[in-house]
């Protein structure tokens, strides 16, 4: 057998290697990512590095979550477009026509991410609307909506809210983490009447670039297992995870935005809110927090983020 042919042979080889290792990594992370989860269920136990300060964190979310238990709230829903419902909860003002609109993080729901922050916003004088996303929480769907589709459902929540109000309020749309690029990805939508301005804390720019940034961090340097999941998002849900990003909508909006992100946040790279900032430092604000982990920024500094948020408040909200 000539040598050209053993070494062509080896090479197609690796080759298909490579491609089989990359393809299980995509579906790996595909299974791992796209599927319902028990949102709200997050134990201490998950996070028993003592040099983590994630079990400190996740006692402030719990602790935070039994301190709004006693707030009377409205269930409310909606049908999405595929049929599934969509379920929140409503606290309300009476009287107020400001309305923030929260979207939570991955495996979360509405109550655990926004349970810190939700007293402030009702002292504000703005009733709160506590969105599960599909796939969260009470809300129905098998699997998750990544900004994408979640962008469409926030949507007609937007509408419900407006129907509510007969066109009268005035509405920011907050998120965290995978909520925070939900909003962002929003922020170019013609049909969201009344959205006076956008918060996102410690936001995605869309769940494939965090993916890829990942891959880097931690030194493998390879794009092709997300290229594989989002093949295979499109295959088996029907959307693609590169379909929308923040660095695009942004450009295309002249919404106020309001960006919140630690500079030490391993989940979610602080570059990417830089990057998103740089695209128009006079309509999008990015506020750091040093050394904060992704999503702690209220943890660690509540006077510096509520400030944020008051500042942010006067600039959008005209009474």
């Amino acid at each position: 057998m000539p040598w050209y042919f053993i070494m062509l042979t080896v090479i197609a080889g690796m080759g298909l290697l490579y491609l089989a290792f990359t393809y299980f990594l995509g579906l790996s992370m595909f299974q791992n990512a796209a599927w319902r989860k028990n949102a709200g269920k997050i134990k201490l136990k998950d996070f028993d590095d003592p040099a983590s300060a994630w079990p400190g964190f996740i006692a402030y979310i719990m602790k935070s979550k039994e301190d709004i238990r006693e707030l009377a709230y409205e269930p409310m829903e909606v049908t999405a477009t595929d049929g599934i419902k969509l379920r929140a909860r409503f606290y309300s003002v009476p009287g107020s026509q400001k309305v923030l609109i929260g979207c939570h993080s991955f495996s979360s729901c509405g109550e655990w991410d926004f349970g810190q922050i939700l007293r402030f916003w009702l002292t504000e004088g703005f009733s709160v609307l506590l969105l599960d996303l599909r796939g969260h929480g009470v809300s129905e769907g098998d699997y998750m909506g990544y900004g994408i589709v979640d962008g469409d459902d926030t949507a007609l929540w937007v509408k419900l809210i407006n129907d509510r109000y007969r066109g009268k309020c005035q509405i920011l749309l907050s998120g965290t983490s995978l909520g925070g690029g939900t909003v962002m990805m929003m922020a170019d939508r013609e049909d969201i009447q009344n959205v006076r301005g956008i918060i996102s804390d410690s936001g995605i720019p869309n769940i494939y670039h965090v993916y890829i940034d990942m891959m880097k961090r931690h030194h493998f340097h390879l794009s092709l297992p997300a290229k594989w999941m989002d093949w295979l998002f499109k295959k088996k849900l029907g959307y693609s995870i590169r379909g929308k990003c923040s660095f695009d909508t942004l450009k295309n909006t002249r919404l106020p935005v309001l960006l919140l992100h630690g500079t030490g946040d391993s989940m979610v790279n602080y570059a990417f809110a830089v990057r998103e900032a740089g695209i128009d430092p006079k309509r999008i604000r990015l506020v750091s927090f040093e050394g904060s982990e992704h999503t702690m920024e209220h943890m660690n500094e509540p006077e510096k983020y509520e400030s944020a948020l008051k500042n942010f408040i006067q600039q959008t909200i005209t009474c």
